[in-house]
């Protein structure tokens, strides 16, 4: 039910999507340059969205885009097709992603893990198809802590909710159904709640490791892309 309440809410605010979610543009670009891609790897966008991350991801890479819905997977092509890079976009559900395992280098959940019915299958999917030692990068919103039930909460995060996408997904508990390892971890402090994580898959334990907040650098100089 879930799942087609979204699709329904999507359709309708589509010719909005770009414009809410533009502001972004610098997170992106910070992820991937904390991804620190190489020449020809085989990059997965998990709800691809109106293609606002092909504007971040190198020209030479091998991209496979997706999105349960249509009308997105379809924008998507068409930016891809601008911008002259050759992707391959599918409709096809976060949930279960249709491609044998250890297929992509990289996998990019942008602003997936809060509008998806289920969180858990997304991220589970996502490492299922990630060669080993592959990275996925994470951009949404999480809260820190504990977030209150949805009838405690102030109005305008109800609606968010109700309408838009959640808010209260703890990002622990999801990495935990993976196995995957945090290596980066960045948050906005500007723009409440949002939070970028680099995780590898496999290379050390299953146990996630958050690691200390550090801000979001938007100009890209001086990250510390840690060891």
């Amino acid at each position: 039910m879930k799942a087609l309440w979204n699709r329904i809410i999507y359709y309708i605010y589509a010719p909005l999507y770009d414009l809410i979610v533009r502001p972004l543009r610098p997170e992106r670009e910070e992820a991937v340059e904390l991804l620190r891609p190489s020449p020809g790897e085989k990059w997965l966008i998990v709800g691809c969205g109106t293609g606002l991350d092909l504007e971040v991801i190198p020209g030479n890479a091998n991209i496979t885009a997706l999105d349960i819905r249509p009308s997105m997977v379809m924008k998507t092509f068409h930016r891809a097709k601008q911008t002259g890079m050759a992707i391959d976009a599918r409709i096809m559900n976060a949930g279960e992603i249709l491609f044998r395992p250890e297929s992509f280098d990289i996998v990019l959940l942008h602003l997936v893990l809060s509008s998806v019915p289920d969180p858990g299958a997304c991220i589970r999917e996502a490492e299922r198809v990630l060669k080993p030692h592959g990275r996925i990068s994470i951009l949404d919103k999480f809260p820190v802590g504990r977030f209150p039930a949805i009838r405690k909460r102030p109005w305008p995060y109800r609606i968010t909710e109700t309408f838009i996408s959640g808010i209260d997904h703890e990002l622990v508990p999801l990495l935990k159904q993976a196995n995957l390892t945090v290596e980066q971890e960045r948050m906005d402090p500007l723009k409440s709640r949002f939070r970028n994580i680099i995780a590898v898959k496999g290379k050390n334990n299953k146990t996630p490791h958050i690691l200390e907040h550090t801000t979001m650098a938007h100009s890209g100089v001086g990250l510390d892309h840690g060891d």
